[in-house]
């Protein structure tokens, strides 16, 4: 069953003040948002990525907030927890943050239709270089949302 994406919530700024006067940050708003399920990746504007990557070499808070393993960036929240974090880009660009559960999303891979594979790679011809030869690597994907209580999606004025 497909359900219609949410609307994003929209915070003031990064630190934000609760009900009760108290000042919360980045991370608290995480942990306000993943209540009631286990999410696992956080989609982030490329946009942020100077302002996330500063809050480390500030040293917002004793441990690391941003980890690089292997070229893959996570959010480590204070309790040890990981979030992979996934940057839009000029291409594909993003304006909020998506906080996904992995069980929220169906993954659809479409085969290739003369191999049956999910996968193919060729090299074929350069169009502007005709010494050169280019590797080509083709898939056909798509995620449909299945858990509406599986994501949430935020952004701040």
């Amino acid at each position: 069953m497909r359900v219609q994406s949410p609307k994003p919530r929209v915070f003031i700024t990064y630190t934000n003040i609760d009900k009760t006067g108290k000042k919360f940050g980045f991370e608290q708003i995480l942990q306000q948002l993943s209540v009631g399920m286990n999410p696992t990746v956080l989609f982030a504007p490329i946009d942020v990525f100077v302002k996330m990557t500063s809050w480390m070499r500030n040293g917002l808070r004793r441990t690391g907030v941003i980890k690089w393993e292997s070229g893959t960036a996570y959010f480590v929240l204070e309790d040890g927890g990981q979030l992979r974090i996934l940057w839009s880009n000029k291409y594909a660009p993003l304006d909020h943050f998506s906080l996904v559960d992995a069980s929220a999303t169906r993954w659809v891979v479409k085969p290739d239709p003369i191999s049956g594979n999910r996968l193919t790679a060729s090299f074929v011809e350069n169009e502007k270089d005709l010494s050169k030869v280019d590797f080509l690597v083709k898939t056909v994907i798509s995620a449909e949302l299945i858990n509406l209580n599986g994501v949430e999606l935020f952004k701040f004025k």
